[in-house]
């Protein structure tokens, strides 16, 4: 009897320490995981988008609407409490986040794409960029300063993390109805939220700007990472599918690292079982 409680300890001791083992590899993984789930997500709704894509008319005039909402507006904090909740959104599906997708962005220095949604709301910003609607279209042209929002240091995403990363002559590139629109950065500064000016347009110039909060998890003061509008090129084309080739590595690396985790996970537990029942039969 004592030794088949004293076996009885040791296969729960097994079981327990594979368990921990689990558990403290869980937690390490936890935020990669987390992140690498919203970027199959942006990939998912940018692949659903394209699939049922809208031509340049239909979505001129989903932003001519998103413009006319806000035109009595002031241009305001896109991270405000009021902008993050302009959205009620009851349940949260594809389709909703397809409906309200206008276009992509692509950071090549940073090796970012993520779909760009036409409302600031907090919904949305957790799942890619935003377009304020009180700036210019996206679609650009003379006299047209678009801006672009997008969080950074949320914990189960990466979205615009690494925007603090990019330099003068980097590149902003996006992507709407299948026509692509290049920026070369020219300006970069942090402002307060009050002193958000970002949408300005400038005489014969064709901008845009990227915003999101900085110090990273502060969160005090706004990032304002301004391009001016060039040609686009055959070698920015490449640079645009190289990050579309590196998210399809990273989401097949991601279920291929899952699927083993499991494997070994169910193998650890069989081993003990197995080792349990032989001593077991050994004793008896």
């Amino acid at each position: 009897m004592d030794e088949q409680k004293r076996r009885t300890r040791e296969f729960l001791l097994t079981i327990g320490v594979v368990v921990s083992l689990l558990v403290g590899v869980g937690s390490l993984a936890l935020p990669v995981l987390l992140h690498s789930i919203n970027e199959i997500m942006a990939e998912n709704i940018m692949e659903e988008r394209n699939a049922t894509q809208k031509n340049q008319q239909a979505l001129e005039q989903q932003m001519d609407k998103r413009q006319e909402e806000a035109r009595l507006e002031a241009l305001e904090d896109p991270y405000s409490a009021e902008s993050l909740k302009k959205l009620n959104v009851n349940e949260r599906t594809l389709s909703m986040y397809v409906e309200h997708t206008i276009g992509e962005i692509y950071l090549p220095t940073i090796e970012q794409s993520l779909p760009i949604f036409d409302n600031e709301c907090e919904e949305f910003l957790q799942a890619g960029a935003v377009w304020l609607a009180k700036s210019g279209k996206l679609t650009g042209g003379v006299n047209n300063h678009s801006v672009v929002a997008g969080h950074s240091g949320i914990p189960h995403a990466k979205l615009f993390n690494d925007v603090p990363n990019l330099k003068q002559e980097d590149l902003i590139v996006y992507k709407i109805s299948g026509v692509y629109y290049a920026y070369k950065i020219f300006e970069i500064k942090e402002v307060s939220p009050s002193d958000l000016q970002a949408g300005e347009p400038k005489k014969d110039l064709d901008l845009t700007t990227l915003v999101t909060c900085v110090p990273i998890g502060v969160n005090t003061q706004r990032l304002l990472v301004t391009g001016k509008r060039v040609d686009f090129t055959p070698s920015m084309m490449r640079e645009v599918e190289k990050i579309k080739e590196k998210k399809k590595q990273h989401s097949l690396f991601l279920f291929a690292t899952l699927g083993a985790t499991l494997c070994i996970s169910m193998l650890l537990v069989s081993i003990g079982v197995v080792g349990f029942k032989k001593k077991k039969k050994g004793g008896s």
